[in-house]
């Protein structure tokens, strides 16, 4: 009789079944059962090695397109902010410096291509 069975399944895939042949373990538990045995305790899995894969879930599956899409909001932003400022900061100087006849300064959007 073993000190600890290492039962079959995979905390946080629920889409990965428990009765499956092979039996599916988390990627994990070989490094678990190394460490459990070299504190001096008996360790089984609930199949046998045959009878056994090792899955694994990687969080970038899910957080990847999530930066990648901040990333690009991100730097939009940046840009329109900084060509805002330049904007305003130019039409306050040209108004500062008494250039104009006195008649209202209008300045274009800008348009700004960025690949």
């Amino acid at each position: 009789m073993a000190d600890v069975l290492i039962r079959r399944g995979v905390a946080g895939l629920p889409s990965v079944s428990r009765s499956d042949v092979p039996g599916n373990y988390p990627y994990e538990a070989i490094r678990v059962v190394k460490l459990l045995r070299a504190a001096g305790l008996t360790v089984e899995f609930e199949d046998e090695k045959p009878d056994r894969t090792y899955l694994t879930h990687d969080a970038a599956e899910f957080w990847l397109p999530i930066i990648e899409f901040a990333r690009d909001v991100g730097k939009e932003t940046l840009i329109a902010t900084l060509t805002g400022l330049v904007s305003s900061y130019t039409t306050t100087k040209i108004l500062r410096r008494g250039d104009s006849s006195g008649e209202e300064v209008t300045v274009p959007s800008p348009v700004l291509h960025v690949e």
